[in-house]
């Protein structure tokens, strides 16, 4: 399971040159698919709102395999 990270605006080419960084959660389920969330906010992502994302992701993730079954 990977952890949150932040990227950047103009980090990648992916992610669109703005104002606002980028913090993205993978979600990966028992199967080996994988996914994730991303959430840009104006102000800079500190730890607790990271941990926050990654219980969604996690939350997210069991979801979609209950739904699979």
């Amino acid at each position: 399971r990977g952890e949150p990270f932040v990227l950047e605006p103009g980090s990648v080419d992916m992610v669109p040159d703005g104002e606002d960084p980028l913090a993205v959660a993978p979600v990966v389920l028992p199967s080996g698919r994988m996914g994730c969330i991303a959430v840009a906010a104006p102000e800079a992502f500190a730890e607790r709102k990271l941990r926050l994302l990654a219980g969604i992701a996690n939350q997210a993730s069991l979801a979609l395999h209950i739904s699979q079954s």
